[in-house]
């Protein structure tokens, strides 16, 4: 879906500065909504969920990419292109859940493996993220977006590194909270699991910053602007997170989704400041190794 050279195919940033501007609340309310529903199908129906069966999931991670590769097609066509990329950025999310569902299972073959070692955790982690992060930026490449347009090069990743810092002692107030100064974890055991949480920590957090700011920030801000872009993103970012109450249960969760809410803001404001994801990634990499550390210590 390649930008055209027509009057009416202006870039994104043009059309933020002529159509958009002149919506109503009322219209960018409604268009805020939708893109947020949009987000959860995407997510949480044809992503992460934990509360359907294999069939009905599968079925899912099927109908959830053709019907927003339709609807790119459709608005390719008769709305500003702007909202078509949106889609077709959705389309390359989901295609990457079904993917990872489809071919990300490989490490149940390997002998005495489980998700529940520190070992298992990671190379599964790591089997899960890697058709997603292949499959979206193959495809976003495809459509002619480019890697800076992902953040993923340019930029001040300098910057940003040093900005990712400022979420640390939030992500030390969530490791208290999760018990992490509690456990009782030999440095000899730390040390043996450094490769599996940098592994895990890692494919985690870069596979989360490209499909949800990454892919996004950048065009909604054409849509809402730069601050509101960075609170919807957030609040994305807070309810990706929400198919976990299975496992957590509704006061953990909760506490997660506030605390999830407070990443989104920072990590997202270190890309918009430096213009770059490596920050970013970074920090949400530190977040991910003290989860772990919290987790596997409590076992």
């Amino acid at each position: 879906m390649s930008e055209g050279s027509t009057t009416s195919d202006k870039t994104p940033d043009s059309v933020s500065a002529t159509m958009l501007a002149t919506r109503g609340l009322g219209a960018r309310i409604i268009l805020f909504v939708l893109l947020f529903v949009t987000s959860i199908l995407v997510y949480t129906i044809a992503g992460y969920n934990y509360f359907m069966d294999a069939t009905a999931r599968l079925i899912a991670k099927i109908i959830v990419p053709t019907g927003l590769f339709v609807v790119a097609l459709v608005l390719y066509r008769r709305a500003p292109r702007i909202y078509s990329r949106i889609a077709y950025s959705f389309t390359a999310v989901a295609l990457g859940f079904l993917f990872a569902w489809l071919f990300g299972g490989w490490y149940e073959l390997i002998p005495g493996l489980t998700v529940d070692s520190p070992t298992g955790s990671a190379v599964a982690k790591f089997a899960e993220t890697l058709p997603i992060v292949l499959t979206v930026i193959v495809l976003m490449l495809a459509a002619k977006d480019s890697l800076h347009s992902l953040y993923l090069t340019g930029g001040k990743p300098v910057k940003g590194l040093l900005l990712g810092f400022v979420a640390v002692p939030v992500e030390l107030v969530h490791f208290a909270v999760m018990g992490g100064f509690a456990i009782s974890v030999g440095i000899d055991i730390l040390v043996g699991w450094i490769p599996w949480m940098l592994i895990f920590a890692f494919s985690n957090s870069f596979m989360e910053e490209l499909i949800i700011r990454g892919l996004f920030l950048r065009k909604y801000e054409v849509l809402f602007g730069p601050r509101a872009s960075l609170v919807f993103t957030s609040l994305v970012f807070s309810a990706f997170h929400a198919p976990l109450l299975p496992l957590m249960g509704p006061v953990a969760l909760v506490t997660l989704l506030l605390i999830a809410l407070v990443y989104g803001l920072l990590w997202g404001y270190t890309i918009q400041k430096s213009d770059s994801i490596w920050g970013a990634v970074l920090s949400h990499a530190i977040a991910d190794m003290l989860a772990f550390i919290a987790v596997f210590g409590a076992l």
